[in-house]
């Protein structure tokens, strides 16, 4: 058919569509409307070859956003080489065979500027492309076994409900370094600079599971986005607290509520501060409960003079005469592992200014407070 009368065609389809709803409106796009007569749809070009054959090629919006995940964001390297080498890998695999190499290097090197103007290194960079194209070499060498490389809809959910008949967790499949071992547990780790604490961590798991079976998988968690650090969460005012004495809202005799608190007294799964006004003395805890349940029982303890309260150790030892208290809230975690962590290392850090008991988290004890209350 022409391209005249194929557009004509079109357009008189289109003009029949928007006849029946005036809400939905249809637009006609034609490889004769495109610069390079090609047809975009979705992430794909298709368009006839010289033999007349049906192919595609990769394509993007000129409105799409030129960002991607930046070198310095607070992921972990392991992260952004798979996030980056899975994007390249759709770059290949969107590109006909029979189109040839040269296509699919000038999308890669766009995506190549991409990543330079993220901050990634030559190496990095090289890394990507490299683990692209043998992932990509693979994905062909699979079609020469009777594999067809595009699969319609049935099929694929035909291998999905194959895979989850015989389907284990991926943490329980056999190591890939070390085929006789499985991952019996996973831990989560905080990010830290290069991954350093992650690497320490999978070093000492290697060295205490040298000679046995189980293996435990070490994983490093993202960072802190930027928007929720700079975004208001809760915009509105926050509930009328249905707590009675709650500390956060009525203002107690004896700890205080630290005034550059910003965390709602509902807050749970937390670390925080108590410190004296008379000296630098602190104490570090930490709760899952909420804020101001933990906060209403320091306070009772103060005000029944609990013996087996470290406040109340402190004013016994330091401040016969009576001091005030600042509750303050540090940070709110997500698991119960990094939170209790978190506490240990503020205890020894804090050491030894520092009102608590006990160490926690398997740390090193430290010297204890001892009350002992005569009867009259």
């Amino acid at each position: 058919m022409p391209a005249l009368d194929a557009n004509f065609t079109a357009n008189l389809i289109c003009k029949l569509a928007n006849c029946v709803d005036s809400m939905i409106s249809f637009t006609v796009d034609t490889p004769a409307m495109n610069q390079d007569e090609k047809l975009p749809m979705l992430d794909v070009k298709v368009h006839l070859d010289h033999n007349s054959f049906l192919v595609h090629e990769f394509y993007e919006k000129s409105t799409k956003s030129k960002n991607v995940v930046l070198a310095d964001s607070a992921l972990g390297w392991s992260k952004k080489r798979t996030i980056h080498t899975q994007e390249c890998l759709r770059i290949l695999k969107n590109t006909s065979v029979s189109l040839g190499e040269h296509i699919q290097n000038v999308n890669l090197s766009k995506y190549m500027l991409k990543l330079k103007m993220a901050g990634y290194s030559t190496k990095f960079r090289e890394e990507i492309v490299r683990s692209s194209k043998s992932a990509y070499k693979i994905w062909l060498d699979q079609s020469k076994n009777g594999q067809f490389l595009y699969r319609n809809r049935d099929e694929m959910v035909q291998i999905k409900r194959l895979k989850n008949r015989d389907r284990i967790a991926w943490w329980l499949k056999p190591n890939c370094k070390e085929h006789e071992k499985q991952y019996t547990s996973i831990l989560f780790v905080p990010p830290t600079p290069h991954g350093e604490l992650a690497k320490m961590l999978k070093k000492r798991e290697m060295e205490l599971n040298l000679n046995s079976k189980m293996n435990i998988r070490i994983i490093e968690r993202g960072g802190i986005k930027m928007k929720n650090l700079v975004v208001n969460k809760n915009p509105f005012e926050p509930k009328k607290c249905l707590i009675s004495n709650c500390p956060f809202c009525n203002d107690g005799k004896i700890l205080k509520i630290c005034d550059s608190n910003k965390m709602h007294c509902s807050t749970h799964n937390f670390g925080y501060t108590i410190s004296c006004s008379e000296c630098p003395m602190k104490y570090e805890g930490e709760s899952y409960r909420k804020a101001a349940i933990r906060a209403r029982e320091h306070n009772r303890d103060l005000e029944k003079w609990n013996p087996s309260s470290p406040l109340v150790k402190h004013l016994l030892q330091n401040h016969p005469t009576g001091a005030t208290f600042k509750f303050k809230i540090n940070k709110q975690f997500y698991d119960a592992l990094t939170r209790q962590s978190e506490e240990s290392v503020r205890i020894q850090s804090s050491a030894p200014a520092c009102m608590n008991s006990k160490a926690e988290f398997n740390a090193p004890p430290i010297p204890r407070i001892m009350i002992s209350v005569e009867n009259p």
